[in-house]
C-alpha cells in the first residue's frame, strides 16, 4: 500500500468522468484457469470491481449507493480483518506520501485505470495488476488552502476470488509508479 501520512487532511473529491480507454492485457499462465477464464477475470475487474473501487473511494457513506455497489463484488468470506484491511487499501488507494515535512496529503482527484493484467490465476484465485494514473493533491505552506494538483501513476495488485463470479479479496503492493 502506498504510505500515507499520519496526520491526513480531509475534503471533498469529485472523481473525474471514467471514459479513459482501459488497455486489458490477458497472458497466459503456468496455472491458467479454464479455457477463456482470464479474459473473464480481466472484463469482470476492468467493468465491475475497478469502477465500484473508484467510486467507493471516493463516496463511501455508509449505506450509500457507492458502498451497496461495493459490497457486490467484494469478497463475502472475508473475515472481519480482511474486510478492514481491503476497506483500508480502496479508501487509500492512490495516496502518496509527501515530498517534505511541510507538506500534508489532501487525496487524489480521479483515479484511471490505463492497464489491468492477469499476472497469476487459477480455478479459484486470480491476481489482477492494474496500473492507474489520478492527480495527487497535497497541500504546502505556500499553497496555503489551494492543494497542488500533482499528475501521478501508480500500481497495485487486486487479489481476486471465484465462487459463482470473481470477487474482490485484496489489494496489495501499492506503490507510485513513474507511469504506466
Amino acid at each position: 500500500m502506498l504510505a500515507a501520512p499520519a496526520c491526513q487532511a480531509t475534503g471533498t473529491h469529485t472523481p473525474a468522468p471514467q471514459t479513459a480507454a482501459v488497455r486489458a492485457v490477458s497472458t497466459t499462465l503456468p496455472s491458467t484457469p479454464p479455457p477463456g477464464e482470464t479474459a473473464l477475470i480481466v472484463e469482470r475487474f476492468t467493468t465491475a470491481i475497478w469502477p465500484a473501487v473508484v467510486d467507493y473511494h471516493f463516496h463511501r457513506a455508509q449505506n450509500g449507493p457507492a458502498e451497496l455497489t461495493f459490497l457486490t463484488i467484494r469478497d463475502r468470506g472475508l473475515d472481519r480483518a480482511g474486510w478492514g484491511a481491503l476497506r483500508d487499501a480502496v479508501q487509500n488507494i492512490g495516496e502518496i506520501t509527501p515530498d517534505s515535512p511541510t507538506q500534508n496529503s489532501a487525496g487524489v482527484e480521479g483515479l484511471h485505470l490505463v492497464v489491468a493484467n492477469v499476472s497469476d490465476a487459477d480455478a479459484t484465485a486470480a491476481t489482477v495488476s492494474a496500473c492507474y494514473t489520478f492527480t495527487a493533491l497535497t497541500y504546502t505552506m505556500e499553497s496555503g488552502f489551494d492543494p497542488v494538483r500533482t499528475p501521478a501513476a501508480a500500481q497495485a495488485d487486486f487479489g481476486l476470488t471465484h465462487t459463482d463470479t470473481w470477487y474482490l479479496h485484496s489489494i496489495t503492493n501499492q506503490h507510485a509508479v513513474p507511469g504506466c
